[in-house]
């Protein structure tokens, strides 16, 4: 069991110490918007916030994010309200396909902050 904090809240994930954290979060927590691209850390797709670094999660085993605070896109908006960068991302027509637009978006906000 592997824990760490999901987009503020505390989890307990059983998952292998060297599962990446991309599937941990996608199979195990449910949080299916940080997408798998070339599992090589080069696309950016699975980008997520790590201590408020941006990770590839494709990267990372969950041995090492244990004990970590991690941000997802489902975690990037707060109040009810689209994070600026999400905002401005819908203002200016961004959008295409949206596969890897989470990875961007979560690139961009750290990129910011």
């Amino acid at each position: 069991m592997i824990r760490l904090r999901i987009n503020g809240k505390a989890a307990a994930l059983d998952v292998e110490p060297d599962t990446p954290l991309l599937w941990a979060l996608r199979d195990e927590a449910g949080l299916r918007g940080t997408k798998f691209g070339c599992g090589r850390g080069l696309c950016g797709a699975c980008t997520v916030h790590v201590n408020g670094e941006a990770v590839r999660s494709c990267l990372l085993p969950m041995e090492n994010a244990a004990g970590s605070d991690v941000r997802t896109i489902e975690g990037l908006a707060a109040h009810g309200e689209l994070h600026p960068v999400q905002q401005a991302w819908l203002e200016i027509g961004v959008p295409q396909c949206g596969y890897c637009q989470s990875g961007m978006i979560m690139a961009a906000a750290r990129l910011l902050a």
